[in-house]
């Protein structure tokens, strides 16, 4: 009795790239999202942790916020619930782009009523209400 012939399995495709630039930029986005609770909800930041996740005009705008919670002794309570969506990837823009479409339920700060998280006309770092 001789053996079966040796299965040749069809080579698996390779993977999207698009795809595997929507789950990065999901982690980045999440990075940045996960740095921003902790600077909130404990009312300071770390320039170094800052760094690593935001650069330019989003690390002057966090910044800036954290600044004025400190002053004001604003403290955010929980993190956002934010449902981020990747609705847009382009691999062949120099550098590669990529957009996110957010959506926000309202969150709480201590010593204040709801709060609205929103981004201030469509960009940029969440409004003060």
């Amino acid at each position: 009795m001789s053996a079966p012939p040796p299965s040749t399995a069809p080579p698996s495709p390779s993977a999207d790239p698009s795809t595997a630039a929507r789950q990065q930029v999901l982690a980045v986005y999440q990075a940045f999202e996960d740095y921003r609770t902790q600077a909130y909800t404990s009312g300071h930041g770390d320039a170094n942790l800052q760094g690593q996740v935001a650069v330019g005009e989003e690390y002057q705008q966090l910044s800036a916020q954290l600044f004025e919670f400190q002053q004001s002794s604003y403290r955010f309570k929980g993190a956002r619930v934010n449902h981020p969506e990747v609705t847009r990837v382009d691999l062949q823009a120099s550098p590669p782009t990529a957009e996110i479409k957010e959506r926000f339920q309202s969150g709480h700060r201590s010593g204040d009523g709801p709060r609205s998280w929103g981004r201030k006309n469509g960009q940029g770092s969440p409004a003060v209400e």
